[in-house]
């Protein structure tokens, strides 16, 4: 919300905007198209490190690749092979959806 131009909410003043709707029409659709890029990043970095949750106990993607491996027929290639295909196809999801977002908030 800092990242919103002063100007513009003075205009909102002079132009005799309230303080809700200053902030509902025009400071809220400014700052949520700066934030989309950084809001994005952030969630994809998190998918990512869901791996560490394996430190606390739980079992995640990666873990249970590991556990299928154990068991025969030892099949480990195939199985990081999905696991990665999995984390890249969310990942990549996420990034579209975001590219989506933020040519949809430029117009």
């Amino acid at each position: 919300i800092l990242a919103v131009p002063t100007g513009v909410v003075e205009t909102a003043i002079a132009q005799g905007f309230s303080a809700r709707d200053r902030l509902r029409f025009i400071v809220m659709p400014i700052a949520l198209r700066q934030m989309t890029p950084a809001l994005t990043a952030q969630f994809v970095t998190l998918l990512k490190d869901t791996s560490l949750t394996a430190v606390i106990g739980n079992l995640e993607l990666l873990r249970r690749a590991q556990i299928i491996n154990a068991q025969p027929p030892f099949a480990a290639i195939p199985t990081y092979i999905l696991v990665a295909l999995t984390y890249f196809l969310v990942n990549y999801t996420i990034s579209r959806l975001s590219r989506r977002l933020e040519t949809r908030a430029a117009r």
